[in-house]
């Protein structure tokens, strides 16, 4: 099977990475952050933590405004 890299270890690449080695390809994860995760993270302070990340935001792809 093929060497596969995939660059950035956000939700959907740790998906794809995940499924390409199920499959039974050479898989090579890259970030450049400390963490995976991508956009989704946690931030903690003064003993309280934090989920960040995506909010809801519903796009318009007609207006290219998100609401």
């Amino acid at each position: 099977m093929a060497r596969i890299v995939v660059i950035g270890a956000g939700l959907g690449a740790m998906a794809a990475a995940a499924r390409l080695a199920v499959a039974g390809h050479a898989v090579t994860v890259y970030e450049k952050t400390s963490t995976y995760g991508g956009a989704v993270g946690r931030f903690e302070r003064d003993g309280f933590a934090f989920d960040t990340g995506p909010g809801c935001c519903t796009c318009r792809p007609s207006t290219g405004t998100c609401s």
